[in-house]
């Protein structure tokens, strides 16, 4: 039985699936097999997976005849069929450093309650080219993710996680395999399923999460990726989206200047005065949290004073 399952969840990455591919075969730690899962791509995938299929490393590759229309229900069937004790999901457009593996899985070799290890990413475009390293849970801490650590999972959960998903990208995480998925993964998220996936991970039992700031996963940004797309955003993709924060943030936690939430009124500010919504704000904003609201009327002021009176 291989110690890691590789799981490489694919749709209409053509450009960069090998480079992906590669970059799993590569690892200086080669105890793995490697699952290729493609979603119905309608570009030149298939060939390029095709090219692996006799690989020694390649235990597994199945087609969707149908797209499945969620990352995580791949993700699922991909956990289903793992053989190894611990998971990757590399995700098909990142690409990670040969020493990936090795690093990772030393948490997991010396202290026996750790179910996550994850590292720093750093955010790379189409062409490789460096943008920066993936800061954006940094205004949480600006310390802890400058640093390895080791941490009891409920206080990840009610110090980070809590606030907002401090993990940004699933290809930078190797996680053990869970044995009651079902439980702890929900395919009928769109937007925050990972976010959901870590925290029944980690509050259960006396689970760990570790953590190297070596970055060694390279995520992508790019024109097809879901957080770029801005001209084909709806309301309806955009109301699931705030619906599936909300689920993760009590009333009660939530105050109208709490910079903890920052990030979600910056998301709604950017998405709520796009082109597309513009004329839907009557249908959007109660979406939302109440002290959103509070806070978005004050930005409309302060942005409606600036162009009166400093333009």
């Amino acid at each position: 039985m291989p110690k890691v399952s590789v799981i490489i969840p694919n749709f209409n990455h053509e450009r960069f699936l090998t480079q992906r591919i590669e970059s799993v075969l590569n690892q200086t730690f080669q105890d793995f097999e490697l699952i290729i899962l493609d979603d119905c791509s309608t570009d030149n995938s298939r060939s390029i997976i095709e090219k692996f299929r006799n690989h020694k490393k390649v235990s597994k590759i199945f087609y969707n005849s149908v797209n499945s229309g969620s990352t995580f229900r791949q993700w699922e069937k991909g956990i289903a069929l793992a053989a190894g004790e611990l998971i990757w999901i590399a995700e098909s457009d990142d690409y990670a450093s040969p020493e990936f593996l090795d690093t990772l899985i030393r948490p997991f070799l010396n202290y026996p309650e750790v179910a996550i290890s994850f590292c720093r990413s750093v955010n790379v475009d189409e062409n490789n080219n460096i943008i920066g390293l993936t800061l954006h849970a940094d205004k949480l801490d600006p310390v802890k993710w400058t640093h390895d650590y080791i941490e009891d999972g409920r206080v990840e959960i009610s110090k980070y996680l809590k606030f907002r998903n401090t993990i940004p990208n699933a290809s930078a995480v190797l996680f053990k395999n869970p044995n009651n998925l079902n439980a702890v993964l929900s395919t009928d998220m769109r937007f925050t399923g990972d976010w959901l996936f870590w925290k029944n991970i980690l509050k259960e039992n006396n689970n760990k999460i570790a953590y190297s700031q070596n970055p060694l996963n390279f995520f992508r940004e790019h024109s097809n990726t879901t957080r770029s797309i801005k001209k084909s955003i709806n309301i309806d993709s955009e109301l699931k989206r705030f619906r599936e924060y909300k689920t993760f943030i009590p009333n009660s936690l939530f105050t109208a200047f709490d910079g903890r939430f920052r990030w979600m009124m910056a998301e709604w500010i950017d998405r709520g005065v796009c082109t597309a919504l513009r004329k839907t704000h009557y249908r959007y904003l109660p979406e939302l949290h109440p002290a959103l609201i509070i806070r978005y009327y004050v930005y409309l002021i302060r942005r409606f004073l600036k162009k009166r009176y400093f333009n």
